[in-house]
């Protein structure tokens, strides 16, 4: 005899796509959760991965604020001009040890506030160091009255108008090249600039022995600014800045997006607590 063929009801097809339904949309709420637990966990070690440059580099930038190269107590010789310097001509010296602290109604100079691409947000604080960088170079001879220095090898590459330090055991003293020449540009000039602001003031930046060293001088800072992609004011518009001098000019690099605000307290000697900076 000839079997009878059945087939699916239509409510058997229905409660069938229905289930199927179901498990499509357990998978793809799996697979979209997964997808973004792993942007989440990715952003967060990019977050975590610039947070541990940044602060490397702060503190970096911070253990050798004040530093001559040649250790501590010396006599400093700053020959620069500049009651109203620029940024980077912002030395430090004295009792500061290198370090300045700008709280977040006192103007950075070189980073006004404002909400244009790397300028400063509104209420946040800024630090600025100095120090001696790099190798150094050892000094061969010194012709005080041609007003140069002669190097044995000008191992960090110093440039016309980058500022330098050069350093024996008793001094240092800071000044701007004005002049690189000889094999290897090995003969540093320290001529007097005129009355610019961050020019030399004078070339007498005392007599310096063979064995003296001369090292490249770092000027940087630290701030949150607006990047600019989004309002300054909005979350994501801010982020933590470096700047620096590259090529004897001032630049400022990105080093986290998404930084919304830097505040500091600082031990300053004879004090018993933090203190926020001067106002």
């Amino acid at each position: 005899s000839i079997k009878k063929q059945k087939g699916f009801t239509l409510i058997e097809l229905m409660i069938a796509l229905l289930l199927g339904l179901i498990i499509a949309g357990a998978v793809a709420s799996v697979f979209l959760s997964n997808r973004l637990s792993y942007n989440v966990g990715e952003n967060l070690g990019r977050v975590q991965e610039n947070a541990r440059l940044a602060f490397d580099l702060m503190a970096r930038d911070i253990s050798e604020a004040g530093g001559s190269g040649c250790g501590e107590n010396l006599t400093e010789v700053n020959v620069l001009n500049g009651a109203n310097a620029a940024w980077w001509m912002t030395y430090a010296g004295g009792l500061s040890y290198g370090v300045v602290a700008f709280d977040d109604a006192v103007v950075y100079p070189g980073r006004p506030f404002g909400n244009g691409e790397r300028d400063r947000a509104a209420g946040t604080d800024a630090i600025h160091m100095s120090y001696a960088a790099g190798l150094g170079s050892v000094v061969t001879a010194h012709d005080f009255p041609g007003q140069t220095l002669t190097l044995d090898v000008n191992v960090d590459g110093i440039g016309t108008a980058d500022i330098a330090a050069v350093c024996d055991f008793a001094r240092y003293s800071i000044f701007r090249v004005t002049s690189v020449g000889g094999a290897g540009n090995t003969d540093i000039g320290h001529a007097s600039g005129g009355g610019g602001d961050g020019e030399n003031g004078t070339s007498d930046i005392g007599t310096y022995a063979i064995n003296a060293a001369l090292y490249r001088y770092n000027s940087v800072g630290w701030y949150v600014g607006c990047n600019n992609r989004v309002p300054c004011a909005q979350p994501g518009g801010r982020s933590l800045y470096r700047v620096a001098l590259v090529n004897a000019l001032p630049a400022a690099d990105e080093l986290i997006e998404g930084v919304d605000n830097m505040q500091m307290e600082f031990m300053v000697q004879g004090a018993n607590e933090y203190v926020a900076p001067a106002a």
